[in-house]
């Protein structure tokens, strides 16, 4: 899979990665077990149920609070910016 997968799971609509060497940006939305992606502010996943741990996952039991795995691609990758927050549900229950 390329830039955007889940890593074993889900594979993206497209490949909208940046040359190497460019920054990516991601915005990952998860609620309950149903993920969107957006890459480069494509939509590459769209809301796909997301079945148990990954390949990569830090432990099996994929019920428990546990850690955010963030993995490159086995090879020197560098995060910046990340900001986690929390999906609130509205009135009504819908979510934002």
């Amino acid at each position: 899979m390329y830039a955007g997968a889940i890593f074993g799971r889900l594979k993206p609509a497209q490949n909208v990665a940046n040359a190497s060497g460019e920054w990516n940006t991601y915005v990952l939305t998860l609620v309950d077990r149903h993920i969107t992606v957006v890459l480069n502010g494509k939509t590459v996943i769209d809301n796909e149920f997301l079945e148990g741990c990954t390949g990569g996952g830090v432990q099996a039991n994929d019920t428990l609070a546990g850690p955010i795995f963030l993995q490159g691609d086995h090879t020197a990758v560098k995060y910046r910016n990340i900001r986690l927050r929390p999906v609130i549900a509205k009135s009504g229950g819908s979510v934002r």
